[in-house]
């Protein structure tokens, strides 16, 4: 046989595949989402670190070491700014830890003072260190890099897993089509062997698998997105009252959405070439 050979109107994967498969492709989804989202977090973070430092002073010490400390600072070249946190403002920082029952104001709370640098400056940091630890050593000079490597530590560790999280989703996916297509292959049997005795290629007996394949997963992969796209809508105005420039604000570009949609496309493609696969394999096997 050299024309084209079709088979008749498939019985179908039924109802549960799309089902399956939107529901993969929402965990999938959402996984991606929170790996970029993470990854627009940490980029956020730095930005709003870099080129600042916090100098410490013990709450003991009187208020001219306070002055000290600010004309110090402000003396070192490559400091724009230095300025001391009102109290306020340090016992807010404090909330989550303490709460807003007002056991910060009962506190001995240190004095911080923000210094702010012309350009991030490891160097700069060296100095400012270095004349601190000579006129006051109770001073202490954070650059905040130990707490932001521990950060940058565990947003890289749980990208992994969104990323693990994200590969196990599609390859879910290709099993269930896969399992599924054998179901198919086992009800339309007879078809199928007539066919192949008649001379038709294996990939003619393969095309209504996978397009049938790739229809039900591209319907599941859509209403997948769908329904990840509300969730997130729903994080992001959440996270858009979070009083915090670091969360607020988008975590995902336009880019961001991009992927999401081609991770879309990849479900169904993916659902194809498992069809695919699976009814070619069996092919191989008939005599």
């Amino acid at each position: 046989m050299t024309g084209p050979a079709t088979l008749p109107r498939l019985a179908g994967y039924g109802a549960a595949l799309p089902l399956l498969v939107a529901v993969m492709a929402f965990v999938a989804q959402l996984a991606l989402a929170g790996g970029l989202a993470l990854n627009t977090a940490l980029a956020n973070w730095h930005a709003e670190l870099a080129g600042r430092l916090t100098i410490e002073l013990p709450a003991a010490a009187p208020g001219e070491r306070l002055e000290e400390a600010l004309a110090l600072a402000r003396a070192t070249p490559g400091v724009r700014t230095a300025a001391a946190l009102p109290k306020a403002e340090v016992s807010k920082l404090l909330e989550p830890w303490l709460g807003k029952r007002g056991l910060a104001d009962r506190l001995p709370l240190p004095t911080l003072i923000d210094v702010a640098l012309d350009t991030p400056s490891a160097e700069v940091a060296k100095t400012l260190a270095t004349r601190l630890a000579g006129a006051m050593p109770e001073a202490v000079l954070d650059d905040h890099r130990l707490w932001f490597g521990h950060w940058v530590v565990l947003l890289h560790w749980l990208q992994f897993i969104a990323a693990g999280v994200v590969l196990l989703a599609v390859a879910a996916g290709a099993l269930v089509v896969a399992i599924a297509t054998r179901a198919l292959l086992a009800a339309e049997r007879g078809t199928v062997e007539i066919l192949h005795l008649l001379g038709a290629r294996d990939w003619q007996i393969a095309r209504p698998f996978q397009r049938e394949a790739l229809q039900r997963a591209g319907l599941g992969s859509l209403a997948g997105l769908a329904l990840a796209s509300l969730a997130l809508l729903l994080v992001g105005h959440l996270l858009a009252r979070a009083d915090s420039p670091i969360l607020a604000g988008r975590l995902l570009s336009w880019r961001d959405c991009g992927w999401l949609a081609a991770t879309a496309a990849a479900f169904a493609g993916v659902a194809m070439l498992a069809a695919r696969a699976t009814v070619l394999g069996d092919l191989r096997r008939l005599p």
